[in-house]
């Protein structure tokens, strides 16, 4: 019986000890938070495993990472989100909107933090990502990621993606970024502009072409739109990665001018790449058109005032607003239906003292070099001659910039004629309006002069 009694209480003795223990280990077990911890789902795609992580700061900041891998190019994609969170309970939502895209060829490169291929920025509307903090876990509530869960990862550090991405940007910059601040744009045409403008790895593309399907009497056809995105440089090769556009919209130049067009080719089928040649005299040359995008030469401009200037285009929503402003108008059927669009009396008066562009031309020839004080050894060169269109005119240098149509123009050069020159010819008009108005120079300003001039003649 003594035994018994011993062997009870040495039971009595381990099973308090190991409850003990186990009331132990339940107590001091640490409810999981998100706050100073990184977590980490991973999946499997086409047999490559790609990771998604969270890194929770404890200033309610948090910085979301996704490396990604396209079948179609064959390269790896490290995303790097910046964003906020607030948390409620259980329940956690992350609100972010900036994010930066490194572009890889390889995974290696992408883990040893290489310098990427491309490097590229959005900055969309501010999107959420619903969570829900379980045991060991965060588990995606979000409808369309609703298997999406996030395991904690333990002893992880946080990096510095901000410092990181400030490097790559920088020797991205300093190795393909070379045309930084440089505006290029074709040579001065009966087309709507067209002209492109740098600034670090980023571009913007104010897109002009002819397109003769929309040719009307005698207002020539041609396509327009605003195409923005980043590039990089590799010797004398140029290639333009586009992330955004706006439609591309066909009319008349006259119309299109007037904000109004004909068809267009929807945003949706713009081409996501073009390489262009830059050559040694300084003029980027498509090397092959792509989709619906031709483009003549353009030419260097640098920083010429009035030339392409990418801090002067870069303004909020510019390709949403271009979008807006456009309207669909009806094409003529006829080229005698456009020749009766110019039959208005104002216009006939002006072409009763020049009935062709040619005499137009002809009379500024004659009388511009005196009244500008060119003497005869100056150069002055008309180059050719337009009817009709639509230019952007200034009543003063400072004045704000308004388009109007015109009767007639004519482009002309002041520099002496050298096929072997480097150096652009900046693009110069005399436009004359159906009021009798003339505007002169590369920004078209009114020219009281030849405005006399003309009135006298026709007095």
């Amino acid at each position: 019986m003594k035994k018994v009694i011993k062997i009870l209480g040495i039971l009595l003795v381990v099973i308090f000890v190991l409850t003990g223990c186990s009331n132990k280990g339940t107590n001091s077990k640490k409810k999981l938070r998100v706050e100073g911890n990184v977590f980490q789902s991973t999946t499997i795609n086409r047999g490559k495993k790609l990771n998604k992580q969270l890194d929770f700061r404890k200033d309610n900041k948090i910085v979301l990472m996704n490396t990604d891998y396209s079948q179609e190019t064959h390269h790896w994609y490290r995303d790097i989100v910046k964003g906020s969170y607030e948390k409620s309970g259980n329940k956690i939502i992350v609100h972010y909107k900036k994010g930066y895209t490194e572009e890889y060829t390889s995974k290696k490169a992408l883990n040893a933090m290489k310098l990427p291929y491309r490097i590229s920025s959005d900055d969309e509307n501010v999107k959420v990502l619903h969570l829900k903090l379980n045991d060991d876990s965060l588990k995606v509530t979000d409808k369309h990621n609703s298997k999406v869960e996030y395991k904690l990862v333990k002893d992880s550090k946080h990096q510095d993606y901000g410092k990181l991405i400030d490097s790559h940007r920088e020797k991205y910059n300093k190795k393909y970024a070379t045309l930084s601040g440089r505006g290029f744009m074709s040579p001065a045409t009966e087309m709507s502009e067209n002209g492109i403008a740098f600034k670090g790895d980023r571009f913007i593309w104010h897109y002009g072409a002819p397109n003769n399907d929309y040719n009307s009497g005698l207002d020539i056809g041609a396509q327009v739109a605003i195409f923005e995105g980043s590039y990089k440089v590799v010797n004398n090769r140029l290639q333009l990665f586009i992330d955004g556009s706006t439609n591309i919209f066909c009319g008349t130049v006259r119309q299109l001018g007037n904000k109004e067009f004909i068809d267009y080719y929807s945003s949706s089928d713009t081409p996501k790449e073009l390489d262009f040649s830059f050559t040694e005299n300084s003029t980027l040359t498509l090397l092959k058109s792509k989709g619906h995008i031709t483009s003549e030469e353009m030419m260097n401009y640098g920083t010429v005032a009035g030339t392409p200037n990418f801090d002067t285009w870069d303004v909020q929503n510019k390709l949403e607003s271009f979008d807006r402003s456009m309207h669909q108008g009806v094409k003529s059927t006829s080229d005698s239906e456009s020749k009766d669009d110019t039959s208005d009396t104002t216009d006939q008066d002006v072409k009763d003292v020049f009935p062709t562009k040619e005499d137009f031309a002809n009379w500024v020839g004659s009388v511009y070099p005196t009244l500008s004080g060119n003497d005869e050894d100056s150069p002055f060169t008309i180059l050719d001659s337009y009817e009709g269109g639509t230019i952007d005119l200034r009543e003063q240098i400072d004045s704000p910039i308004v388009e109007e149509s015109v009767i007639y123009s004519v482009s002309y050069s002041t520099t002496e004629s050298d096929e072997n020159s480097d150096a652009p010819d900046i693009a110069r008009n005399i436009s004359i309006t159906s009021d009798g108005k003339i505007y002169s120079g590369h920004f078209n300003t009114y020219d009281d002069e030849l405005t006399q001039a003309y009135l006298q003649m026709n007095s």
